[in-house]
Formats: structure tokens, C-alpha cells, sequence
């Protein structure tokens, strides 16, 4: 593991994103790939961890792991977001790669999560371009409603991102609604 071929590296990343008892448990599947993400970033650079996960999430079927896709491009877009701050990465890149995959998902739960991503990114410090983060952050919202993203959990990152949006946006009444809506579904799954 990560001293090996891109190849070898791409399939051990397949094999947690397709392992039969990761996927019925979603908690234990996240924690695998945030593992194997951080430990790709300490012995890799981000670009190459980001490679890895693309090619390994290349290889999924979409309806059948959209689960492991939608966390695999979380922390695809925290690699981003750590680049944009660095100054080593442009964000008109990053939404060409995320635009163009978009355009081949059918999964509306799916595309809301990829473009809650580009807003979250678009909304990072070194970026500031609210605007466009506000855009994909009502792109997330009209997906999200198309009946396959009612999962409270889901529900409760998308309000928590909207949260963030508008709080670097300086719209504090808005981003206080999201946060009042965040804690209410919050309370709701306890």
C-alpha cells in the first residue's frame, strides 16, 4: 500500500469502495476511505491521491455504489479544497472535471452531492466566489428534491454546507436558517 504502482493502488481503493460489508454499513465505509484518504495524503501528494480515487470511482457502477461514490468525492473535494488553499490548484478546472462527470450520472441523490462539492469549493478562502457557490448550492437543493436524496443524513450535510455557504457569503440570516434547519434533523436522528 502506498509504495506500490498506481494501478495496485487504484484497486485496493476499488476493493474498500465494492467490499460487500462496508456497504451495508455506511459509518464503516466512511471510516475506511477517510482512512485510506489521509494515509494516501501523508505518503502521496494530493494530486495522486485524487487520481487514485477518481480512477478507482471510474470503475463503479453508479446506481450500485452511489453510496461509495458520493463519500469517495467528499474527500476528493476536501483534496481540492486543501490544494485551492495552497494556491495549487484553479477551480475552473475542478468544475470542468466535476461538470463533465455530472453530465454522465442519471442518480439525482448523486449529482446533488457532487454539486453541494463545487459550492463548498467555490466558497473556499482562496476562491471567494459566492456567487457561484450559492448557484450549485441551489443546483444541490433542486436534485436533492427529486426523490432519491431523502436520507436525513444527507439532508443534514446538504443544510450544514448551505450553512457554511452563506456564512462566508455574510448572509448571516440565511446561513442561521440553514444552521436552525441542520439542528432540527439533527435532534430528528437521536
Amino acid at each position: 500500500f502506498g509504495q506500490s504502482s498506481l494501478s495496485k493502488d487504484v484497486k485496493y481503493v476499488y476493493g474498500i469502495l465494492t467490499n460487500p460489508s462496508y456497504l451495508n454499513h455506511t459509518d464503516t465505509l466512511q471510516k475506511y476511505v477517510r482512512q485510506t484518504h489521509t494515509l494516501f495524503l501523508k505518503t502521496h501528494s494530493a494530486n495522486y491521491t485524487i487520481k487514485v480515487f477518481e480512477e478507482a470511482v471510474s470503475q463503479l457502477n453508479q446506481e450500485k455504489y452511489a453510496i461509495s461514490i458520493s463519500i469517495v468525492y467528499f474527500w476528493i473535494s476536501e483534496s481540492y479544497h486543501k490544494l485551492l488553499e495552497k494556491g495549487e490548484e484553479n477551480i475552473l478546472n475542478i468544475e470542468k472535471k466535476y461538470l463533465t462527470y455530472i453530465n454522465t450520472i442519471e442518480n439525482s441523490c448523486l449529482k446533488a452531492y457532487l454539486y453541494c462539492f463545487l459550492g463548498y469549493l467555490y466558497a473556499n478562502e482562496n476562491v471567494k466566489k459566492y456567487q457561484e457557490a450559492k448557484y450549485y448550492f441551489e443546483k444541490t437543493i433542486e436534485e436533492s428534491t427529486k426523490n432519491q436524496c431523502n436520507n436525513k443524513y444527507t439532508q443534514l450535510y446538504f443544510l450544514e454546507i448551505g450553512a457554511y455557504i452563506y456564512e462566508r457569503m455574510g448572509d448571516y440570516p440565511s446561513s442561521l436558517f440553514y444552521k436552525i434547519k441542520a439542528v432540527e434533523v439533527a435532534d430528528s436522528l437521536q
